[in-house]
């Protein structure tokens, strides 16, 4: 029995040595790069943020280059310890959305004072705040360079809601930080600021009903047969009072300021999309081929049915019911725009009995 107890008290004792844990000196380092604070001029002075974009839409999107190496170094004096590349946010001028999601869907978003526009910063595809860790841990008895290359910042904009038109101002986004990070060692490498001005568009076009006479037709005289159509008649959509379409930005790796060396780049926009899809407010007949039926009243037309298409690069191409019609919004200065649409009967059966030939049908309107 006195054999047992001392064994299983020296099995405790053991235990208790090795959970002890080892406290970590603090290292002696310095910075040897000189420090960044900088002021980012914002690439773009007008951004298109149309109502349809989802949520989490990037409208825009900088990187800040150091242009440098930052560097460190450090004395370790008989300890092993790991040195850190701390990424986080030295100020925040506006309190975090309520919204999350977007291309880091569990980063903390902040109001930019524009509804419906959220910022954040990124670095090495990690949102803020983030720490790296050096490759190479330090051992014992090593005094150690640690180098930073290629050290950047990614500033981005971010469709969290339903967008209001306004201007985001750089001293309302946040500052971004660079700092170096070891036991007892936390200083900061960079900080950058954001300047200049954004101004967020968000407005649609006016539309209204448009009304397509088909015209009077006589029995036998372009409709003689199965399949047997009228002259295409003009049946647009116009649209008027369009604002500017600016488009978004979100080529980031072509868009950015290089603090070294005072260059920046603005790369491609991303245009605005204008959709347009047609649903009849009667029964489909053939939606390959864009057919529709008519109104059925008492004094309705029989055998025939009314056929859409839309007019591109000098085709007709049928109506796709529900489909998306898709146009591109240039960056001008034009505040029209047409849907180039065309309608013409068509008879579907091979006796056309005379009467009206009426229908109706609903276009919905998207802008991203």
């Amino acid at each position: 029995m006195n054999n047992i107890q001392k064994f299983i008290g020296i099995f405790f004792i053991f235990l208790s040595l090795v959970m002890q844990p080892k406290m970590v000196e603090a290292v002696d380092c310095s910075q040897t790069s000189n420090f960044i604070d900088s002021q980012m001029p914002l690439a773009v002075n007008n951004l298109t943020v149309n109502p349809d974009m989802p949520n989490g839409t990037v409208i825009f999107k900088q990187n800040f280059l150091s242009g440098q190496t930052l560097s460190a170094y450090c004395n370790a004096s008989n300890i092993s310890y790991q040195a850190y590349i701390e990424h986080s946010y030295s100020s925040r001028p506006y309190s975090a959305s309520p919204w999350k999601g977007g291309p880091y869907p569990q980063a903390t978003i902040y109001q930019t004072g524009v509804p419906g526009i959220g910022v954040m910063m990124a670095a090495n595809n990690s949102p803020f705040p983030s720490d790296k860790k050096f490759k190479t841990p330090t051992h014992e008895n090593i005094n150690r360079d640690y180098r930073y290359n290629n050290s950047h910042i990614t500033l981005l904009l971010i469709k969290t809601g339903n967008v209001r038109p306004g201007t985001i101002k750089g001293m309302n986004l946040p500052t971004g930080s660079i700092r170096f990070k070891a036991p007892g060692t936390n200083f900061l490498w960079a900080r950058v600021k954001i300047q200049g001005t954004i101004n967020i568009v968000s407005q649609t076009c006016n539309v209204s009903n448009v009304n397509v006479p088909m015209g009077k037709h006589k029995i036998g005289d372009k409709l003689t047969t199965t399949g047997a159509t009228t002259d295409w008649v003009d049946a647009s959509i116009r649209l008027t009072n369009c604002p500017r379409f600016y488009g978004t930005l979100n080529d980031g790796n072509n868009t950015y300021y290089n603090y070294t060396t005072g260059a920046s780049n603005t790369g491609t926009y991303t245009k605005n999309i204008l959709g347009v899809s047609i649903s009849p407010n009667t029964s489909i007949i053939d939606n390959s081929q864009g057919i529709m039926s008519i109104k059925s009243t008492t004094n309705s037309a029989k055998g025939v049915a009314i056929q859409l298409a839309e007019f591109s690069n000098g085709f007709n191409q049928y109506i796709k019911f529900g489909n998306l019609l898709n146009y591109t919004l240039l960056n001008n200065n034009r505040t029209t725009f047409t849907i180039p649409l065309k309608a013409r009967y068509i008879q579907t059966e091979s006796k056309v009995t005379p009467g009206r030939a009426d229908a109706t049908a609903t276009f919905t309107l998207t802008y991203k």
